[in-house]
């Protein structure tokens, strides 16, 4: 990947819960990365069930780089060569309290992803959003290249 480049960022949304956006998430990242792409995977939501798609613990690491606390620290191996996640917990939830009290708080993951995209060279990043209408999921709005909203096939989630 060349320097000039930006990495694709694709979020996985949708207000409703359980329609599979944590299963896509993981499972494109993991496809690209099987293809020999480098790839972030970022779990926005309080569930944290990245890592428990993974087989990983939840460390919270997205509450710590989102306000600030550490950078390319955050990121941790999956288990998977060339994918790389930064999980959420139930710290989650403290982020998104301290992003609504700043004016600018739906800037922020997008200026973090590019701090840690100058840093490292992914071809991808992929982010797993909460379902519900809040500051994570506009800010994924606002960072995003691509967006992918995943439905159940039944009556009322169409």
């Amino acid at each position: 990947m060349s320097n000039k480049q930006q990495p694709r960022i694709v979020a996985f949304l949708n207000q409703k819960g359980g329609v599979g956006k944590t299963t896509s998430a993981v499972t494109v990242a993991h496809l690209w990365a099987l293809e020999g792409k480098r790839i972030l995977l970022l779990d926005l939501d309080a569930q944290g069930n990245v890592a428990d798609s993974l087989g990983l613990e939840k460390t919270g690491a997205l509450n710590r780089l989102l306000v600030g606390e550490v950078g390319t620290a955050a990121i941790t191996p999956s288990g998977r060569e060339r994918l790389e996640v930064v999980l959420g917990d139930k710290s989650t939830a403290k982020t998104k309290q301290i992003l609504s009290g700043d004016p600018f708080g739906v800037f922020k993951l997008r200026e973090t992803l590019a701090d840690l995209t100058r840093q490292r060279p992914y071809e991808a990043l992929v982010l797993d959003v909460a379902p519900g209408a809040d500051i994570l999921q506009l800010a994924a709005l606002v960072a995003c290249t691509h967006f992918v909203v995943p439905v159940s096939l039944e009556h009322l989630a169409l």
